[in-house]
């Protein structure tokens, strides 16, 4: 079963996933649509990020990822859990 993501939480991001540079407002501006992408990369490999935030509703999180902060739809990360001792 999936975790939820929450701020704060590292992620798994797989490979051939789109994120999304935009003209982000900040979290009162944040929308599904967001506005036209400034740029897009798809992950070459897996690899790891940390969320600054998440829309529920519209289904996109924003993370920190590589050097840069990226939109990304939620259900194509997957959050990273420590291990119980």
């Amino acid at each position: 079963m999936k975790s939820k993501v929450k701020r704060g939480a590292l992620v798994h991001i797989p490979q051939s996933v789109i994120l999304v540079d935009t003209d982000y407002g900040g979290p009162h501006e944040f929308k599904a649509q967001m506005t036209i992408p400034l740029s897009i990369r798809e992950t070459t490999e897996p690899t790891i990020g940390v969320v600054t935030e998440v829309n529920e509703p519209w289904g996109y999180s924003r993370i920190w990822c590589n050097g840069d902060e990226w939109s990304v739809k939620t259900d194509e990360i997957y959050t990273i859990e420590g291990e119980e001792k």
